[in-house]
């Protein structure tokens, strides 16, 4: 049995469903339907359904899909009539079940260009949201500013072209919602970037000015840019996963997501009117979003980073394997409270010790089975944003970075060895990083550090790339357990 809109009403009495719920149009857009949307803000959206259907299903989702590789996703949830599971796994074998329908329209971008550019055009649209990755941003991560060479973004600033990227759907639908007398409307990025309403909005206008300046204007006055910080570990849903469902639960679901039961998001106040009362659903609405976004990048991500790369060194495909390793735990102990902590400002009411625990905790979810290959992917956009800051601090404020430094060894050796073994590296860069490590092969690790413009001016000080490489020779000649235990060494 297949979920779908008729099956839905015959499942267990156990998973949890929304019947009789209106699912007509909505009032929400949003770009990138991947498996950490359908956890974290199409589950919020739903639970502030639920609360009171009849008041709240105006903020039903339309989905929106514009890579070529999401036609297969967006046919099989329009098998199901738009509805999928979502798995909530706690440790210890426990698991919620709940069937999400707050997703009402879902769109294929290149096939249905014209039904996106009016759904954001429609007045009725008071929020568009986006899980885009860190990439899709089309930030030069050099000079900090809005590729607009790049091949896609000339496509879309041709007159007459079809969009291909966000920005092109994006500006197309707000110069029509202009022309219609420009309704308010909130742009939410929910990506993990810090900052991430202020670098859409940089990326935005640069496309808009290139594209149709006179938005501009409207964008001033009408449009909102709330940054915002998520968080809810989310892996790749795999085929037992499935099985899982089908044995326990009677029915078979191709979209299936899994996730752990935490959950958090916190966006500025700074929207636009119409905004969806989020706060009802658990939502952090407050002034300044910049120090929860520090704490969980920082934090998690950062133990993310450690935990994944040196865990997978030392033989551990799961993170919940990694962070139960005696020392992988201990290192991650000490890295928060000897280093991570010391960089972050103070935050009223969050006591980071605590909060370092809870995440240790969450990283020991069994159920989850994150993998430390999904972690180490797009390591080259990670580190700099969750592990770098903190160096940069260190150094900035004379104190000898340790176990960030022994964070980016691992990810040198991650690349050397894969490269050495013909591997495949999990990365958008991993053809500049294959070409490099193979022409500088008598020192991969100084053609490594030498890029500015991943590692900036950290690349030219002595102190991190003096640390970076006494960890690196104590990984070649021995191995990860040994530069693992020589980095508690140095903290204890």
């Amino acid at each position: 049995m297949f979920l779908n809109k008729e099956t839905v009403t015959t499942l267990p009495a156990a998973v949890i469903t929304g019947k009789g719920r209106n699912r007509g149009a909505g009032s929400i857009v949003h770009f990138g339907v991947g498996g950490f949307h359908r956890s974290h803000q199409a589950w919020a959206i739903q639970q502030l359904i639920g609360l009171d259907p009849a008041l709240n299903s105006t903020w039903n989702i339309c989905g929106v899909c514009i890579m070529p590789q999401d036609k297969i996703f967006v046919e099989k949830m329009k098998k199901q009539d738009l509805l999928y599971s979502l798995r909530i796994c706690a440790s210890g074998e426990k698991e919620e079940v709940m069937v999400i329908d707050a997703i009402t329209e879902l769109l294929f971008g290149p096939e249905e260009t014209e039904k996106v550019i009016s759904r954001i055009a429609d007045a009725n649209t008071s929020l568009v949201t986006f899980t885009i990755t860190e990439g899709g941003y089309n930030i030069d991560e050099a000079t900090g500013e809005f590729d607009l060479k790049h091949v896609d973004i000339q496509h879309d600033l041709q007159s007459g072209n079809l969009p291909k990227t966000v920005f092109g759907y994006l500006a197309a639908g707000l110069k029509q919602r202009y022309v219609n007398g420009g309704a308010p409307l909130t742009l939410l990025s929910c990506d993990n970037i810090q900052g991430n309403g202020d670098v859409l909005k940089l990326a935005l206008y640069s496309f808009v000015r290139a594209y149709h300046p006179a938005l501009i204007e409207y964008l001033d006055k009408q449009v909102a840019f709330p940054n915002s910080m998520v968080d809810r570990i989310t892996p790749v849903t795999q085929p037992a996963d499935r099985a899982s469902l089908l044995e326990k639960y009677g029915y078979e679901d191709e979209c299936l997501v899994v996730c752990e039961p935490f959950f958090q998001w916190v966006i500025e106040k700074h929207t636009a009117p119409g905004f969806p009362p989020l706060e009802q659903a658990g939502v952090d609405l407050v002034s300044d979003v910049r120090a929860y976004e520090s704490m969980k990048l920082r934090i998690l991500n950062g133990g993310h980073s450690l935990t994944g790369l040196i865990g997978k060194a030392m033989g551990y495909n799961y993170i919940h394997d990694a962070i139960t390793d005696k020392n992988i735990s201990t290192l991650f102990d000490l890295y928060n409270e000897k280093e991570v902590h010391l960089s972050l400002e103070a935050l009223p009411g969050v006591d980071y010790k605590v909060y370092a625990n809870q995440v240790k905790h969450r990283f020991g979810n069994a159920m989850i089975n994150d993998s430390t290959d999904r972690i180490i992917s797009g390591s080259t956009a990670k580190i700099p944003k969750f592990v770098l800051p903190v160096i940069n601090w260190q150094i900035a404020n004379g104190i000898r970075p340790v176990t960030g430094a022994l964070i980016v060894a691992a990810w040198w050796f991650y690349l050397d060895t894969q490269v050495i073994n013909g591997g495949m590296i999990n990365d958008p860069a991993a053809e500049e990083w294959s070409s490099l490590f193979k022409t500088h092969a008598d020192n991969t690790l100084a053609a490594f550090l030498d890029r500015q413009d991943v590692f900036g001016d950290l690349s030219l000080s002595e102190p991190f790339r003096d640390q970076v490489a006494d960890f690196a020779v104590s990984i070649r000649k021995h191995d990860m357990l040994y530069a693992c235990a020589q980095a508690i060494k140095s903290l204890v």
